[in-house]
């Protein structure tokens, strides 16, 4: 899989901080001739050219994170950039990328910076499509106050734009809440009401005239303003796909570029009214720049940063060394009634991915256009009709076909996004999605077609849902504060189990038999059904488990249990949970995810996180290989670690125990 660009910087620059697509959030050229541009990405963090694309290298030295989600310059010059890490946090270089060094902002995800004004910067951060912010900074970074929300609203600003001619104008499209405007520095806001979109990805000012404005929306095409930002009006839309990012040409009047979710990148010559698809005719692009010259830099998911040298007509890779640096899997999900078809859900800008052989090779999902991907859930009696939750406004996508092609069903409010789904095994027409967002829980009774809101009273993001397999009604609820029992279908619920929680797992033939998951406190053992827990870690190395790795049971021995951790990768059980060893030959990254057995052949297990998605290549009875003593669990070979790490690429030279083998896309 190609490495998602998130953004480019053209140096030096004003406002082309923008995030983009294909894993690289950030972008720049410089458009005075130097040939240097600065990419931040996803897995890879930021990289740095000095020949105009041709080769690149790493520039990461201080930062503490491999997630560069934007990228500004600051007015001073290229040699002072900013840079916006996963966690919200901001980072500042001011040798050109040599070294970074954290700053205490509070947020990282959007970011601008004045073009007139050395050291005025503004970032942005939210929590949850939500809680967003918006600081800003005179003394580059040092110290920051507080310019937005001014009231109580709650927004998740994607974007921060910045007027070239008179910086003090600041525009800011919202998801859910609309775009607002500041003409004094952000000392001050108003809503710039009729642009009424819903979710609004970006904003771009026309480099002849600032007061042209073109908005891009999640659903709702393409707007202008011709009176900076007082009215508004639709002008058309680049196929059916939502717009993430936007450049408007300086040399030619009325050529905008579209980059969109699953339709690449489009042209239009006439202001927006029409659009045609580019040479680039599909895929995610989350940013787009244009430089002085008049190439086009595209930030893709799973094509690579692209170049257009003859305005969008023709695309060609820029060699930036990431193409397999970002595999990172949120969680994997097998076809209940066969092993063949394997879903992988990421984060954004990815979205879901699918393989009809067993991993052997993957795509993107057809017709899947949420910009995140996040729970996934199969008909356990139709394993053609899946649903899968997605972010920013996408809500909850429906398959009839396998995942072929996909649907799209609303409810709650526009920013709200699904992250947790299950489907009732007995009553296969009920379907629950758990949201963020303090949106709650709700229910469907036809498939997922209709939805309405429980009023469950639970607070925070519902994680994970767990239906239990012999009594319809009856399901769990994983949030960041506890896990959740209810018997009536989610209209009353009980804290079981008072920890931040991940996932639970019930037995099929005992259901009286539940495990947890947490956080970072290991793994519960339930024998009452869930209202009474007891730890079960001995053996476990690492008590930070994975966000989508349950407890998984072998249908072939229920005291075999498989369990992934963040950081000691996956651990096995051969007595129910009361000793685990690690399980990782081969595996080649131990932060784990996502894991998944195929419900046709319980030997192979399939485990995602930041190196990709792993699967095994063979099984083996391993009880000769260690003994449980009066001191706990203890290996023959008198090591504490059973299970080698073995570089793999697609084949190992002499074949394991039991091996993890990197699954390719």
């Amino acid at each position: 899989m190609k490495e998602a660009l998130i953004g480019m910087l053209l140096l030096p620059m004003t406002l082309l901080a923008q995030q983009t697509a294909a894993r690289i959030h950030g972008n720049g050229l410089d458009p005075g001739g130097t040939g240097t541009i600065f990419m931040g990405s996803i897995a890879g963090g930021v990289l740095k050219s000095i020949d105009g694309g041709t080769t690149w290298s790493a520039v990461n030295n201080g930062l503490t994170t491999p997630i560069a989600w934007a990228l500004a310059i600051d007015a001073s010059g290229p040699q002072t950039v900013y840079a916006g890490g996963t966690g919200g946090g901001l980072f500042k270089t001011d040798d050109g990328g040599t070294t970074w060094r954290n700053l205490p902002s509070g947020g990282g995800l959007s970011i601008a910076t004045d073009p007139k004004r050395p050291g005025v910067v503004y970032a942005g951060a939210f929590n949850n499509l939500a809680n967003g912010v918006i600081r800003k900074s005179t003394d580059g970074g040092a110290t920051w106050t507080t310019v937005f929300p001014t009231t109580g609203t709650t927004v998740a600003v994607y974007k921060i734009t910045i007027d070239p001619a008179e910086p003090d104008t600041l525009y800011l499209p919202t998801i859910g809440n609309g775009a607002w405007k500041s003409t004094d520095g952000g000392q001050n806001w108003s809503s710039m009401s009729s642009l009424s979109a819903a979710a609004i990805w970006t904003i771009v000012i026309d480099p002849a005239d600032s007061k042209v404005l073109y908005a891009g929306t999640n659903e709702d095409g393409v707007w202008t303003s011709t009176d900076a930002g007082t009215t508004w009006r639709h002008v058309g839309s680049p196929g059916p796909f939502p717009v993430y990012s936007l450049s408007v040409a300086a040399s030619a009047p009325q050529t905008i570029y579209a980059g969109t979710n699953g339709g690449g990148v489009w042209t239009s010559s006439d202001g927006g009214a029409t659009w045609q698809p580019s040479g680039l005719s599909s895929g995610m692009v989350f940013s787009l720049v244009i430089d002085a010259a008049g190439l086009i830099y595209a930030g893709t998911n799973g094509a690579g940063a692209q170049v257009s040298y003859d305005r969008g007509t023709t695309w060609a890779v820029l060699n930036t060394g990431l193409e397999e640096s970002n595999k990172s899997g949120y969680g994997v999900w097998i076809d209940p009634n066969g092993g063949q078809n394997v879903f992988v859900s990421f984060e954004a800008p990815i979205g879901l991915v699918v393989s009809r052989n067993a991993g052997a090779s993957w795509s993107s999902a057809d017709g899947f256009t949420g910009m995140a991907s996040l729970g996934v859930a199969f008909d356990p009696t139709d394993s053609r009709r899946v649903y899968a939750g997605a972010m920013v406004g996408s809500m909850l996508f429906k398959s009839v076909d396998g995942g072929a092609t996909w649907s799209r069903r609303r409810f709650g409010t526009p920013a709200v996004y699904v992250i947790a789904v299950a489907v009732d095994p007995l009553s296969p027409n009920i379907v629950y999605a758990g949201t963020g967002d303090n949106e709650g829980l709700f229910k469907s009774t036809d498939y997922g077609d209709t939805w309405a809101s429980v009023e469950t009273g639970l607070s925070g993001a519902i994680t994970f849902l767990t239906i239990d397999p012999t009594k319809s009604g009856r399901l769990f609820a994983s949030t960041g504060m506890a896990f959740f029992l209810s018997e009536d279908g989610g209209q009353t619920w009980t804290n079981v189990l008072p920890m931040p929680a991940w996932t639970v797992t019930i037995d099929p033939v005992s259901p009286l038999k539940t495990y947890a998951t947490t956080r970072t406190q290991g793994v519960f053992r339930s024998s009452d059904g869930g209202h009474t827990w007891q730890s079960i870690n001995s053996g476990l190395t690492n008590l930070s488990m994975g966000q989508n790795a349950p407890v998984i049971i072998d249908p072939t021995n229920h005291q075999t249990l498989y369990v992934g951790s963040n950081g000691g990768g996956v651990f096995k059980s051969l007595d129910g949970g009361d000793h685990w060893f690690p399980f990782n030959l081969g595996l080649s990254d131990l932060s784990v995810s996502g894991l998944a057995m195929d419900p046709v052949n319980s030997s192979v297990l399939y485990a995602s996180g930041p190196s990709g998605v792993f699967k095994t290549v063979c099984a083996i009875d391993v009880t000769s290989q260690f003994k449980i003593t009066p001191g706990g669990l203890r290996f023959n070979n008198g090591t504490q670690q059973f299970m080698q790490i073995v570089p793999g690429q697609g084949k190992l030279s002499h074949e394991p125990s039991h091996a993890f083998l990197p699954s390719r896309r």
